[in-house]
């Protein structure tokens, strides 16, 4: 007598497989779901995208922040990038945004991310922001102090490029 798809044993008794369990192909014994896989009542099933095996395989979970993966396995997202909506795939932090452990943060004004995404650095000598976008100041302003907005320069300084300088005696 040959157990049923969610039992095994042998001499003819069968028994259901306790959950995150299957039956091995000849049906005589119980083994743990393969990896990626999970299930209750002798039935294990692949986690969905997005989801991997609990850690005693008998449900999926959705994968951790800054996780992201298919085929029931996530991995940790790179630094400068996040997981999408459905924690199937890593893309890169937005614009005025930064991270490093796989979750991107928005900078805080006066600064911006850096090129790869994975920081906030100051804003440029010259420059000014707020979210995270720093942009250069205009010919006769310079940035504010914190820099978070460009200002006039003051009396008696003149300047391009956003940066300010004393005007030379008698100009």
């Amino acid at each position: 007598v040959q157990c049923d798809a969610v039992s095994a044993g042998a001499g003819g008794t069968c028994a259901t497989c306790a959950d995150g369990e299957t039956p091995t192909l000849d049906r005589t014994a119980c083994v743990g779901c393969a990896p990626e896989f999970a299930g209750t009542g002798g039935q294990c099933t692949r986690c969905s995208p997005g989801s991997q095996p609990s850690t005693d395989s008998t449900a999926c979970e959705a994968c951790p922040p800054g996780y992201a993966g298919t085929g029931g396995r996530c991995t940790a997202c790179a630094a400068g990038t996040q997981p999408n909506i459905d924690a199937v795939a890593c893309h890169s932090c937005a614009e005025g945004f930064a991270g490093s452990d796989g979750t991107c943060a928005a900078c805080a004004g006066g600064s911006e991310a850096n090129t790869d995404k994975t920081a906030c650095q100051p804003c440029a000598p010259g420059w000014a922001g707020d979210a995270g976008v720093c942009s250069q100041c205009a010919s006769g302003s310079e940035p504010s102090e914190g820099r978070l907005a460009c200002q006039a320069c003051a009396a008696g300084f003149a300047g391009t490029g956003g940066i300010c300088a004393r005007c030379a005696g008698g100009t």
